[in-house]
């Protein structure tokens, strides 16, 4: 179901191995698509996308540019800026089978979707065109893949470090965390900064985020497992992954680690200087630049390691599907191709550092904006190397909605004092319910 990308990898040891791994998914058979010059292409397509207002401006200029090589392609661009409406739209256009031609699709939903029908496979597209895999992360091909098929094209890949306000560990008089620390060494700092008895609590050590796959990573490197091999059942509920959260809970009714949820209501916390530590993504080191401004000093560590000695990173990413029920494959698949190329990643991507880019070639110009005045040095560039050394490539399974579901539904219980063991039960119970209905017919 994984493997790691082994750690020290230089970056060109990195691209070959990543090109080996493109002939897991050798396209197989014959193309009855038409190839078309560029000047001779036209149509319209709907393109829906789920992201902020920046993002969309960044959109618009892909599609300008686009345009100067496509000019008979219209795009038409609809952005949802509620997660909740858009994914309840996407679900229902599913159905219907009314999707729009190219949508955002989440790594968590390309096996789901590709086991419904709903997006196109790639490998037959990718092979007619001369394109591999050697450009995209291990991690992310696997995540975007369904039954040995590439199922997406990526835009970005996200993962999880801690951000920790350096002005507050200098007014505490604690050393900063360096990359070789454990959550035990996590822990441990977070109890200087407390402040308060818990249910009274005004500061904290360090927050803890609740999400079902970042959650994975935390599990896998205390020795758990979430998933079986094959992805065909859940096995969350082993004795590993009970003690992982008996000691997070452990952490949380000391009042050293806090969830989302228990800080003051309709604030950042960490913005705020209410917690000195925060497990938080990739995408946000854009938001903590402009949020934070010069109200204190800010970095980034590398995520702690489990009891194994392994951080084993859990990443996550967005990318862009093609709908089957689209009336113009051809120009869709021109268009996927242009909006994920290097150049437009830079520009959605690297330009402003919004997470990881999807593609390797997009890297250098990434760390080229990470590396200029306005970063101040900060460690931004602990994404992608905890992509190349700690990402775990595995992927996630047809019946991950319901698993987050289940996880979501008792996660925040276990946090507050419920037993974990029980919990985990009824998550790896109601999973298994899910995965049979998927594989019934089999």
């Amino acid at each position: 179901m994984y493997r790691r990308n082994p750690g020290g990898l230089s970056r060109r040891d990195f691209l070959k191995s990543a090109g080996a791994m493109a002939g897991g998914l050798a396209a197989s058979s014959a193309l009855p698509f038409a190839s078309l010059a560029q000047s001779d292409m036209s149509g319209a397509l709907q393109w829906n996308t789920n992201h902020n207002t920046l993002s969309v401006n960044d959109f618009k200029i892909v599609i300008e540019n686009f345009n100067e090589e496509y000019p008979n392609i219209d795009i038409n661009l609809i952005n949802s800026g509620d997660a909740s409406l858009y994914y309840t739209q996407i679900n229902t256009a599913g159905v219907g089978g009314t999707l729009p031609d190219l949508f955002y699709v989440r790594s968590f939903d390309a096996a789901p979707f590709g086991a419904r029908g709903w997006i196109t496979p790639l490998n037959d597209l990718m092979e007619r065109d001369g394109m591999d895999l050697s450009d995209f992360w291990p991690a992310q091909v696997a995540q975007n893949s369904y039954q040995g098929q590439l199922m997406t094209l990526p835009y970005d890949f996200s993962n999880v470090a801690i951000y920790y306000n350096k002005t507050m560990f200098d007014e505490v008089g604690v050393p900063y965390p360096t990359n070789d620390w454990t959550w035990d060494d996590c822990f441990e700092i977070a109890a200087a900064f407390k402040d308060g008895e818990p249910g009274d609590q005004t500061r904290w050590g360090v927050e803890l985020w609740t999400w079902a796959w970042m959650m994975m990573g935390l599990l896998h490197a205390g020795g758990g497992a979430t998933f079986s091999e094959d992805n065909r059942s859940c096995i969350v509920n082993n004795p590993e992954n009970v003690a992982t959260l008996k000691r997070i809970q452990e952490e949380i009714a000391a009042g050293n680690a806090v969830h989302r949820g228990m800080t003051p209501a309709g604030l950042d916390p960490f913005l705020t200087g209410n917690i000195a530590m925060e497990v938080q993504g990739s995408w946000s080191a854009f938001y903590m630049l402009d949020g934070i401004g010069d109200s204190f000093e800010w970095d980034i560590v590398k995520l702690p390691r489990g009891s194994t000695g392994l951080t084993s990173v859990s990443a996550a990413g967005g990318a862009w599907g093609i709908a089957t029920n689209t009336e113009d494959l051809d120009v869709a698949w021109e268009f996927c191709k242009y909006i994920t190329n290097t150049e437009s990643t830079n520009i959605l991507i690297s330009n402003n550092l919004r997470s990881v880019p999807g593609r390797l070639s997009s890297v250098p110009r990434w760390e080229e904006v990470a590396g200029t005045d306005i970063w101040k040095g900060r460690y931004v560039q602990v994404f992608p190397e905890q992509m190349l050394n700690d990402a775990i490539n595995w992927s996630y399974p047809v019946f991950m909605g319901e698993y987050d579901a289940a996880w979501n539904a008792r996660i925040i219980g276990v946090f507050e004092g419920n037993d974990p063991e029980e919990a985990l039960a009824q998550i790896e119970e109601e999973a298994n319910a899910a995965a049979a209905r998927y594989f019934e017919d089999e």
